[in-house]
């Protein structure tokens, strides 16, 4: 009886061990996927850019040919 016990105790620490790093490993996948900081700087960064270029696009565009 006392092996069964055991056996028993075992398997549930073998799978509260399994679900810990389950619950881990979920955490560590969405805490990548949540950060998407670089993407998002990037992006502002190429925004800025578009911006810059138009603005100077603009601003050529209405220059007069003749000073």
């Amino acid at each position: 009886m006392r092996s069964i016990l055991d056996y028993i105790e075992r398997e549930q620490l073998t799978a509260e061990k399994r679900n810990h790093c389950m619950k881990l490993s979920k955490k560590i996948h969405r805490e990548k996927t949540i950060q998407p900081t670089v993407n998002l700087n990037d992006s502002v960064f190429f925004r800025n850019l578009l911006l810059t270029l138009f603005f100077v696009a603009i601003r050529h565009y209405n220059t007069p040919l003749i000073h």
